[in-house]
């Protein structure tokens, strides 16, 4: 059952933190989730929103990094 059904959501209740990392070609590695809306929906639509995105440019030659780590912030405001 879900706890927020009937409750109003406000604003800043939407929001959604998560951290991608994107390995040397551009392929996500991994999604990890920082902090989740009460909104399911919402939720959903975020971490569906960074699979669409894939694939990724490739990191350039001249960082010599295998993968990189970023934060991305879903909000309504």
């Amino acid at each position: 059952k879900n706890p927020y059904i009937g409750k109003a959501l406000l604003q800043e209740d939407r929001k959604v933190v998560i951290y991608v990392t994107i390995n040397r070609n551009g392929k996500l590695d991994e999604i990890n989730v920082e902090h989740f809306s009460p909104d399911m929906a919402f939720n959903r639509s975020a971490i569906s929103a960074i699979y669409s995105s894939e694939p990724f440019d490739p990191i350039p030659s001249s960082i010599k990094l295998d993968k990189v780590r970023i934060k991305v912030n879903f909000e309504v405001k």
